[in-house]
C-alpha cells in the first residue's frame, strides 16, 4: 500500500501476466508490401494502422488494385506488420469494402505459406440492376478499405 501511482492517492497492483500483457500493447503505422497473386494488374499500397495487444494484432487501411478480368477469382498478398509464423488460414481474418462498387465483397485470410494476409475476392459479375441492365464489369482500379485480425504464433 505503499506504492505511488500516477498521482497522489493512486495506487496500482498487477500481477506478473498483468504487467507482461501491458508490455506487450503497442501500435503505430506502416505501409505494407502488396504482392500480385491472381488477377492482379496494377496495386497501390497506403499506410495502415495497427495495435497489437498480447498475441493478437489488428490492422486497418486502404489499398488500391487493377484487377485484369472480370469473373476471375483475384489475391492480392498483404504484407503482416508484425512477423507471424501462420498455420492455417483461419490465423488470419478479416473483411474489406469498396465504397464505389455495389455488391463488392473482399475477404481475408491467412496465407501460411508465405505467413503474410491475402484478400481474395470474385471479381464483380453481372449482378442484375435491372432485367435489362446488367452492372458493368469492375475491372478498373478500385480503392478497398479493410480490417483484418491476427494472431503472433
Amino acid at each position: 500500500q505503499t506504492i505511488q501511482g500516477g498521482t497522489a492517492g493512486e495506487y496500482y497492483h498487477l500481477t506478473s501476466a498483468q504487467h507482461t500483457l501491458l508490455a506487450t500493447v503497442a501500435s503505430g503505422t506502416y505501409t505494407p508490401t502488396l504482392t500480385s497473386v491472381a488477377n492482379v494488374a496494377a496495386n497501390t499500397a497506403y499506410e495502415c494502422q495497427y495495435i497489437r495487444v498480447g498475441s493478437v494484432v489488428t490492422v486497418s487501411g486502404k489499398l488500391d488494385v487493377d484487377p485484369t478480368s472480370s469473373n476471375t477469382i483475384t489475391q492480392l498478398g498483404i504484407s503482416l506488420p508484425v512477423a507471424s509464423n501462420l498455420g492455417a488460414a483461419e490465423d488470419c481474418a478479416g473483411t474489406g469494402a469498396c465504397p464505389t462498387i455495389s455488391g463488392q465483397a473482399y475477404a481475408i485470410l491467412g496465407d501460411a505459406i508465405n505467413n503474410r494476409a491475402e484478400l481474395q475476392w470474385l471479381t464483380n459479375i453481372n449482378m442484375v440492376i435491372s432485367e435489362t441492365a446488367p452492372s458493368p464489369m469492375n475491372t478498373a482500379n478500385q480503392s478497398v478499405y479493410f480490417t483484418f485480425t491476427y494472431t503472433i504464433i
